[in-house]
């Protein structure tokens, strides 16, 4: 295994001067489409499952069951968004992951690399080493959407 690079400095630095910003670029299409995915997918899911407990009136009656609610609302959101756009991470990674000078001049198709890797690994193998990526989703999701909505709570009591 060759090190390429000695870091993301270094990386960048190196592919600018030999590929230009375009090299800086190869897999962004990909990179966005999940993104779009990830994030339709993450607060769709989170304001629903608040929906479903918050105001129902769980919140005017204790406020403790908000305290629970947000944090596993936000961790459910993260992971299910992972778990939908794993597969898209793992298209990403494997384009990336190609000769840039090759993408550059012929870059791969999306689609053809999904299809490939479904035909040599499964469905299934196109999620190996999701739960890690699942598990830290929920931990970072969770305590970003308390942080959240705890400054909100702040902003809107300073305000009264």
């Amino acid at each position: 295994n060759i090190k390429l690079y000695k870091g993301s400095l270094n990386a960048f630095i190196k592919i600018y001067r030999q590929y230009g910003v375009r090299g800086l670029y190869v897999g962004h299409v990909i990179n966005t489409q999940r993104e779009m995915i990830f994030l339709s997918t993450y607060f769709t899911t989170y304001e629903y499952i608040k929906s479903l407990t918050l105001y129902e009136g769980l919140s005017s009656s204790n406020s403790h069951y908000s305290n629970i609610i947000i944090p596993i609302a936000g961790g459910l959101a993260g992971s299910i968004g992972w778990l939908i756009s794993f597969p898209l991470d793992l298209v990403k990674a494997n384009i990336q992951g190609n000769n840039i000078e090759t993408e550059l001049k012929r870059p791969t198709k999306s689609y053809q690399v999904l299809r490939n890797l479904i035909h040599s690994r499964g469905i299934v193998g196109v999620y190996s080493g999701v739960l890690p990526s699942i598990l830290r989703a929920f931990l970072v999701s969770s305590s970003r959407f308390t942080a959240y909505e705890t400054v909100m709570w702040l902003l809107s009591n300073n305000n009264n």
